[in-house]
């Protein structure tokens, strides 16, 4: 989840850019984000392999709900502003998560 949050945050960079925002606030923004988010997951991926079935369910559940989002609303942009390389990252990155899966 730490990474598939890289485009939307990376859309969002972009638009508070053009709105005005000061790009060391921005980055410090980016830097805060990063750090509780890395954190985090550091903290629960120690912790899954303990959990329950229920609990694995829960996050597998959210991630979907994630992909979902990104599916309706972050791909058709990035789409309008990218074009089909948009959709060969795409793949790549699913590729990559999938072999990181298989590897685990």
């Amino acid at each position: 989840m730490f990474i598939s949050d890289l485009p939307e945050s990376i859309a969002s960079t972009a638009g508070l850019a053009a709105g005005g925002s000061k790009k060391s606030r921005i980055l410090w923004t980016w830097i805060w984000i990063a750090a509780i988010s890395g954190t985090c997951f550091v903290r629960r991926i120690r912790s899954l392999p303990n959990s329950s079935r229920g609990t694995v369910a829960f996050v597998l559940a959210f991630a979907g709900g994630a992909i979902t989002m990104l599916a309706e609303t972050m791909m058709p942009e990035a789409f309008e502003h990218g074009g089909k390389f948009v959709g060969v990252m795409t793949t790549l990155g699913f590729a990559t998560a999938f072999t990181i899966h298989l590897l685990d």
